[in-house]
């Protein structure tokens, strides 16, 4: 592969990056979940900056949640069209898992965590790289009470520290043998395009009908059915 477009809108953060012959570009936009006005310019941003046109990419990489509903509709949506448009294959990899790769230095259990927001996180259990539970969607006593059953897990993620903040505001501190890496405010997005490029070499790309992966139903569902 010589080059490849890389996008995450999962959570507040854009985070964009482009992989060519002469290197890596990426691009971190804090813009509080304001995506859709922001994407498409930066993408050609980065493009120019990288001597290319949409036309030489040869994969492209978007995180596939959980996540912000909008934030992931808005990056599976540029992502689709700008594969269809340049008949250009797409792979789709779960935000959860990259997390999870970014840590893969770690020998014990890592527990990748997301603001779900409504006071509830996104996250799951890895060891050696394979998920060990299945993708959940908790309020921070529950995660907390998860976190108990792995001894040594590492809690990482964008959700992290709001975590321990939740935590905290119920009176309630990480287990003695957790630890917690707060400075992770994104998804890395050269660990995106790693995780991606794997994926096309095992499975190639993404089916056309393909999406985001939702754990719960979105505010205008709930709102259909009065939850």
């Amino acid at each position: 592969m010589h080059a490849v477009l890389g996008i995450d809108a999962s959570g507040s953060a854009l985070a964009l990056g482009v992989m060519s012959p002469s290197g890596m570009i990426t691009s971190i936009l804090e813009l509080g979940y304001r995506h859709n006005e922001h994407l498409l310019p930066e993408v050609k941003r980065l493009m120019d900056r990288s001597g290319l046109v949409p036309e030489d990419l040869d994969l492209i990489v978007c995180t596939a949640g959980p996540g912000s509903f909008t934030g992931l509709r808005i990056a599976m949506a540029a992502a689709k069209g700008i594969a269809f448009a340049h008949q250009t294959p797409m792979v789709s990899v779960p935000t959860l898992d990259v997390l999870a790769r970014e840590h893969d230095w770690y020998k014990g259990p890592v527990m990748p965590v997301i603001d779900g927001r409504k006071q509830r996180f996104y996250g799951s259990v890895y060891e050696s790289g394979v998920p060990s539970v299945e993708v959940f969607d908790l309020p921070a006593r529950d995660v907390y009470l998860r976190s108990e059953g792995f001894p040594g897990v590492l809690l990482c993620g964008p959700g992290a520290q709001e975590l321990e903040s939740a935590l905290k505001a119920e009176h309630l501190h990480l287990p003695a043998h957790a630890c917690i890496r707060r400075s992770q405010r994104h998804v890395c997005v050269n660990t995106l395009i790693e995780e991606g490029l794997t994926r096309y070499k095992r499975f190639g790309g993404d089916h056309t009908t393909s999406g985001p992966v939702y754990i719960r139903p979105s505010e205008a569902e709930e709102h259909r059915r009065g939850l």
